[in-house]
């Protein structure tokens, strides 16, 4: 697995703050929810979000695909729809007392178990690790996250037999705060609502750089900070350092 097909997800789940040029500040008092995200001024790559009366995340429209989810007591449902690639797909996924998700599984739409997954966390409600069993190609990845300090995190993938494949190296914006709450966890797997997979990260990323186990650098994204176009719009820059490209990001948000 590598960063790059990881994007868009990772600039979802990714998302910076920027002062405004007239010294406008970002917190948590001013909060809003994001209902779409354009990419490069593209109204064709457009990703619309909807929510319940509640303010849960209730699906995630992005043409041709759909992603829906259900909240059962103790269970969370994932349904995953589209044309392309036969995405069609249910995943369930159990939840622990604190609402986190703890195990899931994945089957097709004749039903057939296609993914079996597990998800362990710190003393402080981080996620800790992560496990997918993927049957279609007989393949086994975990996922350890480790957060070694206050502006770095590292994610380390390997194989059933903890040889480590690649690693995650995430720098955050200490002095931002991530208020959007675009989950980080997205390394491994897909998007979730908030929170189910263990507390968010409080700050923005800065940058993400993926390296092999041998040290070379296989992918390196780099983030500038959020900066509010006018009321309900905010823009960023993701740029691909090693391709040498940036892709513009805006947010269209609406007040919690």
């Amino acid at each position: 697995m590598n960063l790059i097909s990881l994007t868009p997800f990772l600039i979802l789940f990714a998302v910076l703050w920027q002062e405004h040029p007239n010294n406008h500040s970002y917190r948590s008092s001013n909060c809003d929810r994001i209902d779409s995200i354009v990419f490069n001024g593209d109204r064709e790559q457009i990703q619309r979000f909807n929510y319940n009366a509640s303010g849960q995340l209730l699906s995630i429209l992005s043409s041709p695909d759909t992603i829906q989810f259900y909240y059962l007591d103790k269970a969370l449902m994932r349904n995953n729809g589209g044309k392309q690639n036969n995405w069609d797909a249910c995943h369930y996924y159990a939840l622990d007392n604190n609402g986190r998700i703890s195990q899931g599984m994945v089957k097709d739409k004749a039903g057939d178990l296609q993914v079996e997954s597990g998800f362990e966390y710190d003393d402080e409600g981080r996620l800790g690790y992560a496990f997918y069993a993927i049957f279609a190609n007989q393949t086994y990845q975990q996922f350890s996250y480790r957060y070694p300090s206050k502006d770095k995190r590292q994610v380390f993938v390997s194989d059933q037999a903890n040889q480590v494949a690649s690693i995650y190296n995430i720098v955050l914006d200490t002095l931002a705060e991530n208020c959007f709450n675009l989950d980080l966890n997205s390394i491994g797997h897909d998007q979730f609502p908030d929170e189910v997979l263990g507390s968010r990260e409080k700050f923005p990323v800065r940058s993400i750089t993926q390296l092999s186990a041998s040290g070379d650098t296989l992918a390196h994204l780099s983030f500038s900070k959020l900066v509010k176009i006018k009321e309900g719009i905010w823009q960023q820059n993701q740029t691909d350092v090693l391709n040498g490209f940036t892709t513009s990001i805006e947010y269209f948000t609406s007040t919690r």
